[in-house]
C-alpha cells in the first residue's frame, strides 16, 4: 500500500504514513484475515436472493422453524378411557364403602333389612262369602306347638299349623273348613322385635297392608281395645274391607311384647255378615284358650 501524499510504501495495516504523518483512510488500509494468502475476500453484501430468503425465514414461527418435521402423537381414545376410568372408580369406592360397612353390620347383628317387620301372610278370604251361617262348632281339640312356644284349643274338624320356620316371624296357620274364618298366629324374634316400637304400630302397618290388597279398607272401634290372651295383655285394632265379590269383611289384629322378648300376633278375617257368630262360637273360645308354654 501507498501513502497518497508522500508515495511512501506504507506497511500493512497502518492508519498513519511514518513520512509524512498523513491519515491513512480505513478504506485504503489493508484488511485482516486468517484466511490463506490468495483466497477470496469475505463478501461484504449479502445477494439478493438471499436477502429475501433471510426476510422470509425470519418472519416464520420459531415452533415451526425449529421442529418442521415433529410428529406429535394424538390418543383421544386412550386419553377418554383413562377419564371414564378414574370417575368410575371415584364413584365404585364409595359404594363399595357403603356395602362393606352394611355387610359387617348385618354379621354383627346390628343391621336387619326393615321390609318384613309384620308377617308375610296375610289371611285370606274365602273365595265365596255366600254363606249367611256357620255350622255349629265341633269338639275342640288341644294343640301344642314348642317351636312358637304356644298352645291353643280348635275345632277337630279345622287345620290347624304346621308352624313354618322358613321366615322372620315364624307363622301357626288356623283355617276353618270352608275357609270362612282365617287365623294366623305370628311369633317375631327378639332380633326382628327390638325393630318394633310398640304393639299399636305392629297393628297399623297390617291393617295399612291390607289397604294394598282390598278396597274400601276403614278402621272400625274395637269390641276390647286391650283383650287379656295368654295372661298377657294385648292391643287390637279391627277394620272392614270389601274382597273381590264386593262383599264386606272383617279384619282383626292383636300384637303384645311377650316376657319383653317377643312380639306376638294375632290376625284374622271372617266376612261381616258371619262376624258376631264367629266370634261368640269359633274365635273367642281359640282365643281364651292359647297359651304360652314359657
Amino acid at each position: 500500500m501507498i501513502c497518497s501524499r508522500c508515495q511512501t510504501e506504507l506497511p500493512a495495516m497502518t492508519t498513519t504514513c511514518p513520512q509524512c504523518g498523513s491519515s491513512i483512510p480505513w478504506s485504503q488500509s489493508a484488511r485482516f484475515s486468517y484466511l490463506p494468502a490468495g483466497t477470496p475476500p469475505w463478501p461484504i453484501k449479502v445477494p439478493e436472493k438471499r436477502s429475501q430468503l433471510v426476510e422470509a425465514k425470519a418472519n416464520e414461527s420459531f415452533v415451526e422453524d425449529a421442529q418442521p418435521n415433529v410428529k406429535v402423537r394424538k390418543r383421544p381414545r386412550v386419553l377418554a378411557r383413562h377419564v371414564i376410568s378414574v370417575i368410575l372408580a371415584l364413584l365404585i369406592a364409595p359404594i363399595l364403602g357403603i356395602l362393606a360397612t352394611l355387610g359387617v353390620l348385618a354379621l354383627q347383628g346390628q343391621f336387619t333389612p326393615h321390609p318384613h317387620t309384620s308377617p308375610a301372610h296375610l289371611p285370606r278370604p274365602a273365595s265365596t262369602t255366600s254363606a249367611t251361617t256357620l255350622p255349629p262348632p265341633s269338639i275342640f281339640k288341644l294343640t301344642s306347638d314348642g317351636t312358637m312356644n304356644i298352645s291353643v284349643q280348635c275345632p277337630n274338624d279345622w287345620t290347624v299349623g304346621p308352624s313354618d320356620q322358613s321366615g322372620d316371624p315364624a307363622e301357626f296357620p288356623i283355617t276353618q273348613p270352608s275357609r270362612l274364618i282365617r287365623i294366623y298366629i305370628a311369633r317375631f324374634s327378639p332380633t326382628l322385635s327390638s325393630q318394633i316400637t310398640g304393639p299399636d304400630e305392629l297393628n297399623s302397618e297390617l291393617i295399612g297392608q291390607m289397604s294394598q290388597e282390598f278396597t274400601g279398607v276403614k278402621t272400625v272401634t274395637s269390641p276390647n281395645a286391650q283383650p287379656t290372651i295368654g295372661n298377657d295383655q294385648w292391643t287390637e285394632q279391627d277394620a272392614t274391607y270389601v274382597d273381590q265379590n264386593n262383599t264386606q269383611g272383617h279384619f282383626t289384629t292383636l300384637t303384645v311384647f311377650h316376657n319383653h322378648q317377643n312380639y306376638y300376633n294375632i290376625n284374622f278375617v271372617v266376612p261381616q255378615g258371619l262376624y258376631q257368630q264367629a266370634m261368640q262360637q269359633y274365635i273367642q273360645p281359640i282365643l281364651d284358650s292359647l297359651k304360652f308354654l314359657s
